[in-house]
């Protein structure tokens, strides 16, 4: 009798050990850039810059930039008026803003639509333009010594609205030139010379 010889088993398959590369950790997403802004006006306006002017109102002007769109710019807290010029760029403006005599402080703030924000401050110093005072401007004296003088008191009222007064007027004064002749016509051109500083 044969016996059933078993056929020798087939060596066992190679393990293949697959050597996973580690996954890399995630890129940092870089924050969103802030927005730029660029003064154009007042002349010479820049961060933290200090300028001086005359006049009594300033408009803020300028460009605003932001590769995410157009931001939103409100200065001192308004909202500044808009003008696209690209999808990533915009004028900007303000309405007159009232300046106080001495320091006064502006903001400018540009957030874009990731809510980043870019701050710039600027100062401007309001140094209002003194009128120069006409040399042909009366003196309290001058006006008494015309009335004085026999001068028809109308001609001195004429002089002073003319000319104008070179003097702080007080009551007091309007006391010394009634007493001198001065007319109620004459008073009233004295008072309206002091107020609009002629």
């Amino acid at each position: 009798m044969l016996a059933l010889v078993k056929p020798p088993a087939p060596p066992p398959a190679p393990v293949i050990v697959q050597t996973v590369a580690p996954t890399p950790p995630p890129k940092p997403v870089a924050p969103p850039s802030p927005p730029a802004i660029v003064l154009s006006s007042p002349p010479g306006a820049g961060e933290n810059q200090t300028l001086e002017l005359e006049e009594p109102t300033v408009v803020i002007r300028g460009v605003v930039m932001d590769s995410t769109g157009i931001p939103v710019v409100r200065i001192n807290g308004s909202p500044a008026n808009m003008r696209p010029q690209t999808s990533q760029a915009a004028e900007f403006w303000s309405d007159p803003l009232p300046l106080q005599v001495g320091s006064n402080r502006i903001q400018i703030v540009a957030s874009n639509s990731a809510q980043v924000e870019t701050k710039l401050d600027l100062t401007i110093q309001y140094k209002p333009k003194t009128a120069p005072v006409n040399p042909r401007a009366l003196g309290k004296e001058e006006i008494i010594s015309l009335l004085q003088g026999g001068v028809p008191v109308a001609h001195v009222a004429e002089l002073v609205r003319d000319r104008g007064i070179k003097f702080t007027l007080t009551p007091a004064d309007l006391d010394d030139i009634r007493a001198a002749g001065g007319s109620e016509e004459l008073i009233q051109a004295i008072q309206q010379a002091a107020t609009s500083g002629k």
